[in-house]
């Protein structure tokens, strides 16, 4: 709407520019007109004389022929020339210039704008997306030409049907498997054939269906996945109820919380979640930990120093009478998997490497 406006300014002032000048002025005004002209040039060149007789006519704001000229005629005398008229070459460039500001502020906001957007219930992690799964929710996937973005299912579900698409032309749905046994997973492919369109996908497994709005544009997730809670909390009830007592938990299961980050290389013995109750944390290790080199959990310290502290093991958890910011589970000097707390802020350092 701005650029119709600014475009439709461009021909009005084109159109008066063009009048003015085809404007047949009386005899002493288009004398006055020359003159002035002159003096302009002649001060643009640099003579000391046309720039005095050109002060003097402005400061007296009037010249001779303004004298003797009727009230009437003065007014015919194009206003403008009080200083240098603009070509119309020149007024349109300027207006052109403008076009082209508004609408660089336009993409700019614009750009801005999807940069910022973020959706409810998603946390990035590296270059992969997680959502918290709820039943019926449609969850918002984008993806880019010449990419492909890797939608991840749960561990123990796989699919009861193909996954079904409302644009099956320019979308292509491939399906891969990884891992084996009880860690096999599968993987959906998804990669649109052309860039801003969009669709919808349903994901039938043993388990749940997923709803997709899938979009294509210049930014793409290289990979999503789902999170569980209440399954996740269900898990944790169970352990719970069966270490009741042996490790009573002052609060409820439903007020458990799982805001917390886990980053590091990909280990067999990395934890799958971290949690709290609000007075202890509490570490779910994989079942294969039981066979393989357990890991040894420090706490990071203010000076970023990882400090010994007493835990607890029991079955599949390492259990922390205290509630973490930071801590790292290490392996020898190279495997190392950090922790962090919702509630602790990283440095730009630690945000860049």
């Amino acid at each position: 709407m701005k650029t119709k406006l600014i475009c439709a300014w461009v021909v009005v002032l084109f159109g008066v520019n063009q009048a003015v000048a085809q404007e047949v002025l009386p005899p002493e005004i288009s004398a006055e007109k020359e003159h002035y002209d002159s003096l302009v040039n002649s001060m643009e060149a640099g003579e000391e004389k046309a720039r005095l007789e050109f002060a003097n006519m402005t400061s007296s704001g009037e010249s001779s022929s303004e004298a003797v000229t009727s009230q009437n005629e003065i007014s015919q005398y194009p206003t403008f020339y009080k200083k240098r008229p603009r070509t119309s070459d020149e007024q349109l460039i300027e207006l052109l210039d403008e076009v082209q500001t508004l609408k660089a502020k336009v993409v700019s906001t614009k750009q801005a704008a999807v940069s910022t957007e973020r959706l409810p219930s998603r946390k990035t992690v590296g270059t992969k997306t997680y959502f918290n799964y709820q039943d019926g929710k449609i969850y918002e996937v984008h993806a880019g030409v010449d990419r492909v973005t890797d939608i991840e299912l749960q561990s123990d579900e796989t699919l009861t049907n193909a996954p079904l698409s409302g644009d099956t032309v320019r979308w292509k749905i491939g399906v891969v498997s990884s891992g084996k046994g009880v860690s096999a997973k599968t993987h959906l492919i998804l990669k649109p054939l052309e860039d801003g369109i969009e669709t919808n996908i349903l994901i039938p497994t043993t388990k749940r269906v997923y709803h997709l709005r899938a979009v294509s544009g210049d930014w793409y997730m290289p990979s999503v996945a789902w999170n569980y809670p209440e399954e996740q909390a269900r898990e944790v009830a169970e352990y719970l109820r069966k270490q009741k007592e042996l490790e009573p938990v002052g609060l409820a299961p439903e007020e458990l919380s799982f805001n917390y980050r886990i980053e590091g290389g990909d280990y067999s013995w990395s934890p799958l979640r971290v949690f709290d109750d609000g007075q202890k944390t509490y570490f779910q290790m994989p079942e294969e930990m039981s066979v393989t080199e357990a890991p040894v959990l420090f706490v990071i310290d203010d000076h970023d120093e990882p400090m010994l502290v007493n835990y607890r093991v029991k079955g599949a958890y390492y259990i922390l009478d205290r509630l973490i910011e930071r801590a790292q589970m290490r392996v020898g000097k190279k495997g190392i998997v950090t922790i962090y707390s919702s509630k602790y802020k990283r440095s730009l350092w630690e945000r860049l490497f």
